[in-house]
């Protein structure tokens, strides 16, 4: 796991480091994993900011700003959705560097 916390990405949201295998209840070996990163805590955030942007009253809101068109609008909604991420990022490194001090 390359990423650390103050990567611009945030790093990685639910790493998990390689594995050589387990054995299994009946005592064979089973095949291990590599090491995954999974998506970036930025995607994490937007996803979740999603949540709250796909309510109906917000859909209105961008379909008109889209210009009733679902492209544009899912478009804005994608845009603001990462807007929040790096806010949320941002607040999360500045909440780190005041712990540290």
């Amino acid at each position: 796991m390359t990423a650390s916390p103050n990567d611009k990405d945030g790093g990685a949201a639910f790493p998990r480091p390689a594995s050589e295998g387990h054995h299994a209840e009946d005592g064979e070996s089973r095949r291990g994993y590599g090491e995954q990163e999974g998506m970036s805590l930025r995607d994490y955030f937007a996803a979740k900011a999603l949540i709250q942007f796909g309510e109906p009253e917000a859909m209105r809101h961008w379909m008109s700003q889209g210009g009733n068109d679902y492209d544009k609008a899912y478009a804005l909604i994608a845009e603001d959705c990462y807007r929040m991420a790096d806010a949320m990022l941002s607040a999360r490194n500045q909440s780190n560097e005041t712990k540290s001090q």
